[in-house]
């Protein structure tokens, strides 16, 4: 049931009738759902869960390296990550640098002996990254031109992107 039609006439003024059509509007009636979290709904984590600020400028750990990657979504974007990486995302506004983030939306983990793929994420994992700065890219010249009209346009875009540093 979609709703239904409440045809009303609408005059501009007390006595004024419509000489050739009737000035009709239609107007739906239609019950609104509850109000619900889509995170909730859909069963999604949270994008990234901040964990406090790093103090020390970072040091690779000493030991035997693990050779795992996994693809994280950031932003509606997804990142191939491994430990130690460097990833510039598109600017986050509410991250500060030094800030430890947690990343939960986790789409596939995986190394040379096993993979685990993700429905649509993979369950109880997590990616630990470390905000370095927040930065303007180079700038992008941006000509546009229209020939046998003398059109042209000459405009600079600088994005601001994030730079992660990829703890585990």
């Amino acid at each position: 049931a979609r709703g239904v039609a409440r045809v009303e006439l609408v005059r501009h003024y007390k006595n004024e009738k419509s000489f050739y059509w009737p000035n009709i509007k239609k107007h739906w009636e239609r019950e609104e759902p509850p109000a619900l979290d889509a995170l909730e709904v859909l069963g999604m984590p949270e994008e990234y869960v901040k964990k406090g600020a790093f103090d020390d400028k970072y040091k690779k750990p000493e030991g035997k390296e693990i050779k795992v990657f996994a693809v994280v979504e950031l932003g509606g974007k997804q990142y191939k990550v491994c430990p130690n990486d460097l990833v510039f995302v598109d600017s986050r506004a509410d991250l500060e640098v030094n800030e430890i983030i947690e990343c939960q939306r986790i789409l596939l983990i995986g190394s040379k002996d096993e993979t685990i793929i993700g429905r649509p994420y993979v369950p109880n994992t997590s990616v630990v990254a470390v905000v370095e700065s927040q930065f303007m890219e180079a700038k992008k010249i941006v000509f546009k031109k229209k020939r046998r009209s003398n059109y042209r346009r000459h405009n600079g875009f600088r994005q601001k992107l994030t730079r992660l540093r990829i703890l585990s």
